[in-house]
């Protein structure tokens, strides 16, 4: 069949019609996913976010001596929960949520949680319930060790080896916001390799197609899976592990026996 040339511009047309109509909905399906997804995120008033710090400043036992300080922290806390809404929005592996640290901007936490030098020894010391390590404690012997041995760098295979016996130290990088915040799941966010944080890599395991690395941090229960956080393991052509996990690393070496605990004049034991 023939087309004659009067209708083959009537052909275009059409089909440019159809064109930009196809076009037209795909764009407008975008733009609707963007502005639902910004609704998820801008949809607490002011009201209800001051209600949600009020109760969480409760929970966490936080006062504040003055409105200006108050209101300070609650801007930062404004801003996480703006952060925390936006990444659990998304479909991850983990979620962040309103811990302990909800109100520090991400410079006090570094400062104040992180370190620039890791010390292997005192990525073995054994923190208090709190999360914070007691100097009243430092005369206690209940247990002593001999040494520590360190697990080869750069293997997590041999990490696994060695987590499989005992508790092993590990040296991490902590410093991204994602950490900061973390609450659940198996953490898969963006860090590097600048170790700055020392914990204990406790115990392994998979879900849903992802191995991990189950961590006890030193922050107490108000941080994380109960004071755990879940780390990505066997990353592709990442020998360092996630955020350096596989970098550094020690476990005690125990011969002999322990003796037994000499008195300690302010009666305080780990």
């Amino acid at each position: 069949m023939r087309t004659s040339r009067s209708s083959a511009p009537t052909i275009l047309i059409v089909l440019f019609t159809v064109f930009t109509v196809s076009s037209a909905l795909d764009l407008s399906i975008i733009s609707y996913d963007r502005t639902t997804y910004a609704d998820k995120t801008a949809r607490r008033s002011d009201k209800e976010v001051r209600t949600i710090y009020e109760e969480w400043l409760v929970k966490n036992g936080k006062l504040h001596t003055t409105l200006d300080q108050k209101e300070k922290r609650f801007q930062i806390f404004k801003d996480n929960l703006k952060f925390i809404d936006d990444h659990n929005a998304e479909n991850r592996t983990y979620k962040v949520g309103l811990n302990r640290f909800a109100d520090l901007n991400n410079d006090e936490y570094r400062s104040k949680y992180l370190t620039t030098k890791i010390n292997p020894q005192r990525m073995m010391a054994k923190p208090s319930a709190d999360g914070i390590c007691d100097q009243y404690k430092q005369n206690a012997r209940a247990v002593t060790i001999d040494g520590y041995e360190r697990v080869p760098a750069y293997d997590e295979l041999a990490l696994k080896k060695a987590v499989a016996n005992q508790p092993v130290s590990v040296a991490i990088e902590a410093y991204g916001r994602e950490f900061q915040l973390y609450e659940s799941g198996i953490f898969t966010g963006t860090c590097g390799t600048f170790i700055d944080h020392g914990v204990a890599a406790v115990g392994y395991g998979t879900e849903n197609g992802t191995d991990y690395w189950i961590v006890k941090n030193s922050w107490g229960e108000k941080w994380g899976e109960a004071g755990y956080v879940r780390m990505e393991r066997n990353i592709a052509e990442d020998t360092a592990g996630k955020c350096g996990i596989a970098i550094l690393s020690f476990y005690p070496i125990k011969r002999g026996q322990n003796l037994s605990n000499p008195v300690n004049p302010l009666g305080i034991y780990m």
